[in-house]
């Protein structure tokens, strides 16, 4: 995706005319003697569109549709960690604070929310975190996916904002947080790049 962004970056940049087809394979495996004429498909329909209708499908389907709205995708205050190192601190008591909850339906909203960093990259960061439990995930895990729904609900139709400003500059920020991980003490670095005005990764 980093690729395409890049592109639609540059074409924003310089005024550039953008066109997209499907190619199917009848046409890659022959020679084409005439012209070809296309017509755009019934119900074609944008993709920052299709990307607000599917949020909204997302969050009727969760049932959050009466939700109060979240101001921000994750809550610094939970860390998420798994079921085994829940196990090993509580190796002599029975805790059931954080129970696992139905894989299948984590497991669905997760990769429906991965679909949606596509054209959200305010997201990617914290879906990328909840699919690390996919296998054994608990209430915090579900309850913090549900979050970032209600964080979407916010603002459905958000999108890529492009720059038509030319700019051929690459800004590169970065963060380090040292040891953050509570389950293998690893440091989580996060990175943005933009090509002038337009965020690209």
């Amino acid at each position: 995706m980093v690729t395409v962004r890049t592109i639609l970056a540059l074409a924003a940049a310089r005024q550039w005319h953008i066109h997209q087809m499907n190619v199917y394979n009848t046409f890659l495996q022959g020679d084409l003697l005439g012209e070809i004429y296309m017509d755009l498909p019934r119900g074609f329909e944008s993709q920052g569109e299709k990307m607000r209708k599917y949020a909204l499908e997302l969050i009727v389907e969760v049932g959050l549709t009466a939700s109060i709205l979240a101001a921000t995708p994750i809550d610094t205050n939970v860390k998420l960690i798994t079921k085994q190192y829940d196990e090993h601190i509580w190796k002599n008591e029975k805790s059931e604070a954080d129970p696992t909850v139905d894989q299948t339906a984590y497991q669905r909203l997760t990769g429906k929310l991965l679909y949606l960093t596509v054209t959200r990259p305010d997201i990617s960061f914290r879906v990328q975190t909840l699919s690390q439990f996919l296998q054994q995930s608990k209430k915090s895990h579900m309850e913090a996916a549900l979050r970032i729904v209600k964080y979407v609900k916010s603002s459905p139709g958000q999108g890529i904002l492009l720059s038509s400003h030319h700019s051929n500059i690459v800004i590169a920020y970065c963060d380090a947080d040292c040891a953050t991980c509570p389950t293998n003490r690893r440091s989580v670095t996060d990175f943005l790049i933009k090509i002038g005005n337009s965020l690209v990764s």
